[in-house]
């Protein structure tokens, strides 16, 4: 997934200059290239510039040491430098967000609205684009089942589309979880819909298509 990435910009971000010195390590985010939903902390770490290590899981994802700190055997997963562990991408990004909210960007909107509004987003896109992005990789036991997946993510990013704003970002003049959580998708969306399946996610979808631009930025 790296090299589709790069198509986006994703695996690209660069860590912004450190906030915090070295003895101020704050943790290990545990992730894979191929994992959307690892980019999407790995894109918050960076942006802020936050002391936090960023590794593979060690000897693979269902090795002892990997589900010692993530029970499901899976990525992300985020330990924090007194031993305590987090798995979930949203509960991952909630912390980072709520605990270095002091260190721009905020990735939080000014008002509860449009905090509400963002969280919204992240649910929309993981409950009907995320829970459902088997489709486009996956074998599937015939090519209805394939189908009605790929329906669903249509219908997320329709949903989506109505709620952006596209000014310029998901929910206003500042980015946040809502842009972070759909664009590190959208490395998917973009490489795999009009290669496989001939439809572009922007196709029909006026603010998607100028968010993106301007998030690829």
């Amino acid at each position: 997934m790296i090299g589709f990435q790069n198509l986006i910009g994703i695996s690209g971000v660069r860590r912004k200059p450190a906030v915090m010195n070295s003895e101020d390590s704050c943790g290990t985010l545990t992730w894979l290239p191929v994992s959307n939903f690892s980019a999407r902390c790995r894109y918050i770490i960076l942006k802020k510039g936050l002391n936090i290590k960023i590794e593979e899981p060690i000897n693979g994802m269902k090795s002892p040491e990997h589900l010692a700190i993530s029970p499901l055997g899976q990525v992300p997963c985020f330990q924090m430098d007194n031993g305590d562990s987090m798995i979930e991408s949203m509960a991952i990004m909630d912390y980072l967000v709520d605990r270095y909210s002091d260190v721009p960007p905020r990735f939080l909107p000014a008002t509860p609205e449009l905090r509400a509004k963002a969280r919204m987003i992240c649910q929309v896109h993981d409950l009907h684009c995320g829970i459902n992005q088997g489709a486009m990789y996956r074998a599937m036991t015939s090519p209805e089942d394939r189908e009605a997946g790929l329906e669903k993510i249509r219908k997320g990013l329709d949903v989506i589309e109505l709620y952006c704003e596209a000014s310029p970002f998901m929910v206003g003049d500042d980015l946040s979880i809502a842009d972070v959580a759909v664009f590190a998708s959208s490395a998917f969306y973009v490489f795999m819909l009009p290669r496989f399946f001939g439809w572009d996610f922007r196709d029909g979808r006026p603010k998607l298509a100028k968010w993106f631009v301007y998030m690829r930025q």
